[in-house]
């Protein structure tokens, strides 16, 4: 009996690389169920390894799968073994050309089911599994820079490299089973193909490759069909690249892109057209050189681009491992499997809230953890420290300034720059907040990047793009005593290294858990689709507000929020305990029985266990008391928890918005009160970015209008919130009238905290309104209604009856009247604004919720503020509306 070499190699070898590996095996029950008994099996690899067949042979075992090593019967073939390698030569390089050979095996099973095909027998098939092994994928236990170094590139290793990760890797290895291919269906496809240009070039083959056994004929006069001899070859191409593109997918998803070296990058960017164009304009615009123009777009390249280094991330990865599980007890994932069907398909741009210098990193992690490509991350060009910047970009960050006003060539180079990664397929993440919320709301939606994205989408519409919002939530912050600075007044700290250094400190505290969900997918072609005809503004501002309103439909409800939103209404920040337990299980059966969304993720504790985990965190102190104990907030201002009661708040928007209207009418009719919240409503998803399940997703919720769905929507809500408040007791139904509950109640008392949740948002939308309304129709222009608007909030402030900061911020009231002019309750003519009705009556509803003090504070600041503007603003405006 003869041995080859391989076998040889097989039987002394595969007792040592048993020894080493663990695989896990994706799908976990293999590919049995897929495949047809009654046909021959054929695997796929696509590097000719022997670890890696030894691997596929026990996962085949494992799940109950054909040997890889028994004999092939196809037709009248007789292979030896039932594998494939795809080439002889691998995987090429990604830095060097370098042209597929194809297995011969693989080329006589195409041949044999061609003949099959072309005689007529329509019994000879294969099925074709293609199967990946990656190593050093599963990276949880990573104690170790050799364990980076050696993990799975694109890169074929020799057989040292090869050595090295089973040795060291060989416990994370990942065997990942593609869909079974019939390799006759891929040749009957091509030969259809075949026929049919045949057809068209003037022959008799038919033009829909029925009759393919008559085209192929010997006796046929056909001068076509003396191209016949190209039919295997072009089927093997084919099968070629089908298998190529699963392959490519599988490791796109597991490993991410193969990357180009940064100079590749670079030399496309300011080598393409629209770059080349900037260069020239600039350097006649400078009276300069053009090969200093030129090295101005380099030097703008280098700044932009990132240096993705596996390494790099591998190292980041340990090093996150050990930090957080010094600074968090856990880090909670939520429907990451929603990313799965655009992985590998589309550019994922992932568009987090952004809360924290954390967010970036743990959504690194969290990838990583779950064998998932790790995005290009945008950051400010603020944090391209020396030491850190570099960490940074070879973690996958590239840099933009905060603004490209007056850069023409740089704007030019970072477009090009943006196209070329995501025409490459590598995924993308940043923040459409533009920077990090002090107040724990989402902050209106910048239109920068959103922009360059859609543009660069159009420009290259081949391949989609899909964004992943993704919502990050803390029980504490990192950041936590800064923003209590910021909020007081102090001004915003610089980014440097020195500060970065003296933020280690952090690593001797605990900030409890972080959540991540993941919330629902929006394709860009889908969305360009839906919103062909409108303006390019207008289609991007409506992109940017969609997705805030899906960041915050994955909203993660943990105990501190549940907390805090019972807590920072509270007079004095105390609350007797039983009180405090019932409210928190209130609020959360309020969106247990009736979700704000789909995708909401809400903690499992209820009322006792949030507040024994307060207590235990240092939240909460507890005050002995005859009549039952007292819990008192820890911090005092509760500046911080109202941080994370603002994170939240749009959850029970609706909830508090009918408690606000109920409590302030003392009772009312179902119809009224429907009415009101109606008209209401608009404004408090304008401030909150409220969506509505069920509505047209392509209606903004802030402006509704005639929309029949969203209409319904809302009228469902409402209707289904009042049903939810009364089963709660919080209201009483009876004859289509809803009253209070019994006084001196817990749900009496419960009612007013909840009211309460609307008072800021109405606060701001209540200033700008009756501003508008005093000054009367074209009275004050856009700039003029904004700057007025923010002095009146500050001297209400003054008077202390507006004490919280997002009230107070300039930049959020005049994102409010911009908010008003979009939904059309305010128009511009002529540089002025005007109203109707419609506007002054909903200001009549929403004046009774906010109390007599702040009222008389707002009609006593409107009154003094208008009798001192000037003629040119308020061109004889002397009366109220």
């Amino acid at each position: 009996m003869r041995f080859s070499l391989a076998d040889i190699s097989w039987t002394l070898l595969r007792p040592v690389i048993r020894r080493l590996v663990r695989a896990t095996i994706m799908p976990a029950g293999g590919v049995a169920p897929a495949l047809d008994a009654g046909k021959p099996v054929c695997y796929v690899l696509h590097l000719r390894q022997l670890s890696s067949l030894v691997v596929l042979e026990d996962a085949n075992r494992a799940t109950g799968l054909p040997s890889l090593r028994a004999p092939l019967t196809v037709g009248q073939l007789l292979e030896p073994s039932s594998l494939v390698f795809l080439t002889r030569s691998g995987q090429p390089s990604p830095l060097k050309r370098e042209g597929y050979r194809y297995s011969p095996r693989l080329a006589r099973l195409v041949g044999e089911i061609s003949r099959a095909v072309r005689s007529g027998d329509t019994t000879v098939d294969c099925q074709l599994v293609p199967v990946s092994v990656f190593w050093g994928q599963a990276p949880r236990h990573d104690d170790s820079l050799l364990e980076m170094l050696v993990a799975d590139t694109w890169i074929v290793p020799g057989f040292f490299r090869q050595f090295m990760r089973v040795l060291v890797h060989g416990r994370h290895t990942l065997v990942r089973y593609g869909q079974p291919m019939s390799l006759r269906a891929i040749i009957v496809e091509a030969a259809n193909e075949w026929s049919t240009e045949a057809a068209n070039g003037g022959g008799t083959a038919a033009a829909n490759g029925s009759d393919i056994s008559a085209a192929n004929d010997p006796a046929t006069d056909d001068p076509a069909l003396a191209r016949r001899d190209d039919f295997e070859p072009r089927a093997l191409r084919r099968v070629g690249r089908l298998l190529r593109a699963r392959f490519q997918t599988d490791r796109l998803q597991t490993i991410g892109p193969n990357l180009s070296h940064r100079q590749t990058v670079i030399e496309s960017v300011v080598r393409a057209p629209s770059v080349e164009a900037a260069i020239d304009a600039d350097a006649a615009a400078r009276g300069s050189s053009r090969e200093a123009a030129e090295l101005r777009a380099r030097q703008f390249a280098v700044e932009i681009a990132a240096d993705f280094s596996y390494p790099t991330l591998r190292a980041l990865n340990l090093l996150f491992t050990r930090v957080f599980k010094r600074l968090y007890s856990d880090i909670e994932t939520s429907r990451f499997d929603a990313i799965g069907p655009a992985a590998g398909q589309s550019t994922i741009v992932y568009v987090p809230n952004h809360r924290s210098h954390i967010d970036y990193m743990v959504l690194h992690y969290v990838l990583l953890q779950r064998r998932m490509q790790v995005p290009h991350v945008a950051a400010g060009a603020n944090l391209n420290l020396p030491l850190v910047g570099k960490v940074l970009r070879r973690g996958g960050g590239f840099f933009l300034r905060r603004s490209f006003k007056g850069e023409a060539l740089y704007a030019a180079v970072f477009e090009r720059y943006l196209d070329t990664i995501i025409a490459r397929g590598f995924p993308i993440e940043y923040f459409i907040e533009g920077g990090r919320s002090r107040t724990g709301r989402m902050l209106p939606p910048k239109s920068g990047l959103l922009s360059m994205t859609v543009d660069s989408h159009l420009r290259q519409p081949s391949r989609d793009i899909v964004f992943v919002p993704v919502h990050v939530g803390y029980d504490r912050l990192i950041e936590g005593e800064s923003y209590r600075a910021e909020l007081a007044g102090q001004a915003k700290r610089k980014e440097t290294l020195g500060a970065f250094v003296r933020s280690l400190r952090v690593l001797r505290e605990r900030f409890g858990r972080v959540r991540v969900n993941v919330g629902e997918p929006l394709s860009l072609a889908t969305f360009l689709r839906a919103t062909e005809g409108r303006d390019q503004r207008g289609r991007i501002d409506m992109l940017g507000r969609l997705l805030t309103r899906r960041i915050n439909d994955a909203v993660t409800i943990g105990p501190v929020n549940l907390l805090a939103i019972a807590m920072a209404q509270s007079p004095g920040g105390a609350m007797g305990e039983a009180h405090l337990v019932s409210l928190i299980n209130d609020l959360k059966a309020m969106l247990a029985r009736l979700p704000y969304s789909e995708v909401q993720q809400l903690t499992t504790q209820d009322g006792r266990g949030v507040v024994d985990f307060a207590i235990e965190e240092g939240l909460l102190v507890r005050v002995a008391d005859p009549a039952g104990d007292i819990l008192r907030l820890a911090e005092s201002p509760p500046v911080l928890l109202g941080y994370f009661s603002n994170g939240v708040v749009h959850a029970w928007a609706v909830f508090a918005l009918i408690a606000a209207l109920v409590r302030s009418h003392g009772g009312v009719d179902q119809a009224t009160l429907l009415d009101q919240v109606r008209t209401l409503y608009p404004f408090a998803a304008a401030e909150l970015f409220l969506s509505l399940p069920g509505a047209n997703p392509w209606i903004n919720p802030a402006r509704p209008g005639d929309d029949p769905a969203t209409r319904d929507a809302l009228i469902r809500r409402i209707e289904e919130s009042v049903a939810v408040l009364v089963g709660l007791g919080y209201l009483r139904l009876q004859d289509g009238r809803i009253d209070l509950p019994a006084p001196g109640t817990r749900p009496a008392v419960g009612l007013v905290t909840l009211a309460r949740l609307v008072d800021q948002p109405l606060q701001r939308y209540l200033i700008v309104v009756s501003l508008l309304v005093a000054a009367g129709n074209a009275g004050l222009t856009r700039v003029g209604l904004a700057e007025r608007s923010t002095a009146l909030a500050a001297r209400i402030g003054r008077l202390g009856s507006l004490q919280l900061p997002q009230v107070l911020d300039a930049a959020r009231t005049g994102e409010m009247v911009d908010a008003l002019l979009e939904s059309g309750w305010i128009t511009e003519e002529g540089g002025r604004l005007c109203y109707g009705e419609a506007l002054a009556l909903a200001a009549h509803y929403a004046r009774p919720l906010l109390g007599d003090e702040a009222l008389l504070a707002i009609t006593d600041a409107t009154r003094d503020l208008i009798a001192t503007v000037g003629p040119g603003d308020l061109p004889g405006q002397t009366t109220a509306g």
